[in-house]
């Protein structure tokens, strides 16, 4: 279809159809008609037409009326259509119609008439003219999609379809708090398959937008690529899936989706495909789903189902999950996770995690789990049902990743000063706790492991391992291909099997896409870490002097109390010159808005607006934070909906007990090794070691977090100006000579 949207959509004019058209079908009075105007398509009406040139009326802002040349006119039946109507004539000259061509398929035509109804006709029964004008046209579209300058035709939609809301008003997850955790299943035999490699290859357009990198695996290492188009030609252009052999270092196959739409998951199980399709552009159509029928290499999918719901995500990052052939389950709503039962047409549930700051879920490499960070436990359900299957207290502190390893018989929780690791073979709900200050954090945060010793975590500016032997970050990896920020996304950059899967971009802001797979920890890491001694990194320890800094403190004499027990169990010394300040503060934030929906009443909701109450207490050495931690009032995902604002206001009190309840860490590694003791950098040519210096970090980490995030926020700017301007650099290879 060479357009594929018209009501009011910008569009290029090199998409109108050829000037020299065979016989065209001319507009008649008081005819409806599509007509282009500043670079827009308007509902129009005829008002005359003589030779190639037609007056039309049409609003924009006001009625008017202006002269069109034909080209920059469509008849209803070319809207859908690949050229202008025209007259067709049977081989045997026995009848005439007037039509526009839709397609060819196989030996037919498929042909829509004035009325817009569509007929299908042999070739064979055409007359030799129109035969050939049919292959001619037919092998100009297919030259235009191959070369990237029009759209392909449009994959067919089954119905749009509104699942039963088949939930109940307890929005919240079901079963215990606390229960006997139990293993949680492994990765699969076909994701085991992958080795080392890099390969890259060109997009079919430089304006296509990576989505998602999905390991597929198989005999030929299969890993499937999604595309988008961006900005606004999202509306135009279709979507794409490319299959790219990591054992061969090609593209296999190229598949076509429908426009406007994020593929964002695949099931080589079912054989099913997952895409979403977000309201861009000023169209009108509902948010919706698409599960998509497509076997492993192949280039054409079949779609299978579509269903109405809603999406949330940072930029184009999106959590919708394939559980198999008949469940799904995405984010809809901060906190708010939907799963739908496909075969019954249903909402089976809805979960709302209890997390300040939003941490996301993940689900296992079995498709059999979700895995909810919440503030004060760590919650595991059934990716079907919804259900609890267990779930474990956080005792410190809120939770802001999780994950489970490769096996699924350990689950590590982050939080803002630690990792938590639980034995689910044993079925203890007791942690192993391992001091984590200088990794963790109480914002999102993504945690995979390594084995079973290590953790990847994730900094602003690199990802860092986390050694639990060792109770240490050992070590750094730069991704050095472009924009570092795409591999941020965990759509994009993931852990499988202790390898890391990276994308880069050898051709900036061209066609040129890459990945590569590379195992870690990685050359070196364990020789030049073998004989790390802790006790020789800590910064503060027993014996270590400390000073005490109070600001906005409500009750002084009582926080002066809890703190000073807290020091001398520390085996710290209070000095009014100590090596170390201890600082606390008590404060407000500034206003924050949160809104609320009635369960089952989609057009009922309702906004409350709240300060926060916080308490932070930071050790300092100079003007570096070398530990941290903090407590603050909020919003709960669940409320009385009646009684939203005066719920919320009961909870806004002020954090003086957080200095009482707060924990110190009595061992703090010095700053200076908080990325490890060496970088390796994840390239074009795969992993190398960079540096075995200890790299640090920034005296405020959370400064630090805040400028990369606004880093994050100019570089997609950049990126999307310099891709519209045209500019970029060439890299011939992805690891070759």
């Amino acid at each position: 279809m060479l357009l594929a949207v018209f009501s009011s959509l910008a569009l290029p004019l090199s998409f109108t159809f050829p000037a020299n058209t065979q016989a065209q079908v001319k507009p008649k009075t008081e005819e409806e008609v599509k007509v282009l105007f500043l670079g827009k398509w308007y509902d129009a009406e005829v008002i005359d037409a003589k030779g190639n040139e037609v007056l039309a009326e049409f609003v924009f802002i006001s009625p008017k009326r202006q002269v069109f040349t034909r080209e920059k006119v469509r008849l209803l039946n070319e809207v859908k259509a690949m050229d202008f109507s025209r007259k067709w004539t049977s081989a045997n000259k026995s009848f005439t119609i007037d039509a526009a061509l839709k397609r060819l398929v196989d030996d037919s035509v498929v042909l829509i008439k004035p009325d817009l109804r569509e007929v299908t006709v042999p070739l064979e029964k055409l007359s030799s003219k129109d035969a050939n004008y049919v292959r001619k046209i037919d092998r100009r579209r297919k030259r235009g999609v191959a070369q990237g300058l029009i759209p392909d035709i449009v994959p067919d939609l089954p119905d749009l379809e509104t699942f039963d809301l088949n939930v109940s008003s307890q929005a919240t997850f079901s079963g215990s708090t606390t229960a006997s955790g139990k293993p949680l299943g492994g990765t699969p035999s076909f994701l085991k398959d992958f080795e080392q490699s890099g390969t890259a290859f060109s997009l079919l357009r430089k304006e296509q937008k990576l989505t998602a990198v999905i390991p597929v695996g198989g005999p030929d290492q299969l890993v499937l690529m999604t595309t988008r188009e961006s900005n606004w030609r999202s509306g135009l252009f279709q979507s794409q899936a490319y299959w790219v052999s990591m054992k061969d270092s090609k593209v296999i196959a190229m598949v076509t989706l429908t426009p406007n739409c994020y593929p964002l998951d695949y099931d080589p199980k079912s054989n099913r495909l997952l895409t979403f399709h977000r309201q861009e552009n000023d169209q009108s159509e509902e948010d919706f789903y698409t599960m998509w029928e497509m076997k492993p290499g192949a280039s054409e999918c079949v779609a299978v189902q579509r269903w109405q719901g809603g999406g949330l995500g940072w930029a184009d990052s999106l959590f919708a999950k394939i559980i198999d052939k008949n469940h799904v389950v995405a984010k809809t709503d901060r906190n708010t996770y939907e799963g739908w039962d496909l075969g019954n047409k249903k909402t089976s549930y809805i979960l709302k995690s209890a997390s300040f700051f939003d941490a996301s879920a993940v689900l296992t490499r079995s498709r059999k789990h979700l895995l909810f960070p919440e503030d004060k436990r760590v919650t595991v359900v059934d990716a079907t049902s919804g259900d609890t299957v267990f779930s474990f207290p956080m005792t410190t502190g809120s939770c802001s990743g999780v994950n489970v390893n490769s096996s699924g018989t350990k689950l590590a929780a982050l939080s803002r000063t630690s990792i938590s690791v639980w034995d689910l073979e044993s079925g203890s709900a007791e942690p192993i706790v391992y001091p984590a200050p200088l990794l963790g954090s109480p914002f999102d945060s993504r945690i995979e492991w390594i084995g079973d010793d290590y953790i990847l975590g994730q900094s602003p500016s690199s990802r860092v391992l986390y050694q639990l032997s060792y109770q240490l970050p050992v070590w750094s990896y730069k991704i050095d291909v472009g924009n570092y920020w795409i591999n941020r996304d965990p759509l994009k950059n993931m852990v499988v099997e202790d390898k890391i899967y990276y994308v880069a971009r050898p051709e900036t802001f061209g066609k040129t896409l890459a990945i590569g797979i590379v195992d870690l920890p990685g050359p070196q890491v364990a020789e030049l870490t073998a004989n790390i001694d802790r006790a020789d990194l800590l910064a503060l320890k027993k014996g270590s002097t400390v000073s005490l800094e109070l600001k906005n403190i409500s009750d002084e004499a009582a926080v002066r109390d809890w703190l000073g027990e807290k020091i001398k169990a520390a085996g710290w010394i209070i000095a009014d010159d100590g090596e170390f300040k201890i600082a606390a503060e008590m404060g407000r934030g500034e206003s924050r808005t949160v809104s609320y929906q009635a369960m089952g009443r989609a057009n009922q909701s309702t906004s409350v607006t709240y300060r926060p109450y916080f308490a932070s207490l930071a050790i300092k050495r100079g003007d570096s934070i070398i530990w941290s931690s903090g407590s603050s009032t909020g919003a709960p995902s669940v409320v009385d909906f009646k009684n939203a604002q005066s719920e919320i206001n009961k909870m806004q009190v002020p954090q003086l007990n957080f200095f009482e309840r707060v924990t110190l860490q009595t061992e703090v590694i010095d700053p200076k090794y908080a990325r490890g003791f060496g970088v390796s950098s994840l390239g074009l040519r795969g992993i190398s070691v960079v540096s075995t210096t200890p790299p640090g970090r920034a005296d405020d980490p959370f400064a630090e977090a805040e400028k990369a995030s606004e880093d994050q926020r100019k570089s997609l700017e950049d990126e999307k100006k310099k891709a519209d301007e045209g500019e970029g650099n060439s890299v011939n290879n992805f690891g070759g000579e």
